[in-house]
Parts: C-alpha cells; structure tokens; sequence
C-alpha cells in the first residue's frame, strides 16, 4: 500500500484506490514505473486548502487551526 498527498482532495480527508493511474503525482508516477505495474492500493491524504499551488500546500507548516490539540 502506498500513502500519499493528494491535492484534488479537501485538508484530512482520505480516499483509498487501486489501479488507476499518476493523476499527475510525480511520486506515484514513479511508484509505478519502477514496479512496472499500476495494480496496487493507495491512501490518498487530502491537502487542499484555498486555492494554492501544489507545491506551496505540500512544503507549508500546518497551520494553527488545522492542528489537533
């Protein structure tokens, strides 16, 4: 199983899939270059939040109201 961020998904929030494909993620893109195949399950974790890009929701520290006391 892979776990990763998923940026089309709402902060937290979590959907399982297999089978399908990159949907752009260069990490699983290569995930499933090296093994070849796309069959295998996945725990997408949601970071969206506003309309930011990609790369700035995914280096960013959380912010104080999207932590868990």
């Amino acid at each position: 199983m892979v776990l990763h961020d998923d940026i089309d998904l709402p902060l937290g929030s979590i959907k399982f899939s297999k089978d399908s494909g990159s949907g752009g993620h260069k990490g699983v893109d290569s995930i499933i270059q090296n093994l070849g195949t796309k069959d295998f399950m996945r725990l997408k974790i949601g970071v969206a939040t506003n309309d930011k890009r990609a790369q700035e929701v995914v280096l960013e520290k959380f912010q104080s109201q999207n932590k868990k006391s």
